[in-house]
């Protein structure tokens, strides 16, 4: 099985959170893979700005997790998941290609959004930093 380095940025900005819809059609903290020789950190600050167009400063790690991404059941990839607190250096929003929105959203609109099962267990309070498994089928 394949592993990787797998990065999330909280971005907060007025109470606000920047969230982006990716491809499964569901909400989700912008991120994506560590690239080869680029700390967690530079990758999550490369990630927001590629998925967003939001310039950002790491402030701190809030946790860390793994996962596995699993199709028809199977687990295919483990990524082990660093998210990261990020302050926002501007606030034009750019959307990539792969990403089908980007919104700043309310902390109080957010149990409104169809959110990926880990991005809303942090925002419950129920994903902390642990050696929690959470397996996600794609």
């Amino acid at each position: 099985m394949k592993h990787r380095n797998y990065v999330k940025g909280l971005v907060i900005k007025s109470n606000k959170i920047l969230l982006v819809k990716e491809k499964w059609n569901r909400y989700s903290l912008p991120g994506g893979m560590v690239e080869n020789n680029e700390s967690f950190e530079e990758a999550i600050v490369r990630e927001v700005f590629e998925e967003t167009g939001i310039k950002t400063r790491v402030v701190k790690e809030l946790c860390n997790f793994v996962s596995f991404l699993m199709k028809n059941g199977t687990p295919f990839l483990k990524l082990n998941v660093k998210l990261f607190l990020l302050d926002p250096l501007n606030s034009k929003l750019i959307k990539a290609p792969d990403i089908k929105e980007v919104k700043w959203v309310h902390k109080d609109k957010l149990p409104e959004f169809d959110m990926l099962k880990y991005i809303r267990k942090f925002f419950e309070g129920k994903l902390k930093d642990t050696e929690e498994t959470l397996f996600i089928d794609v």
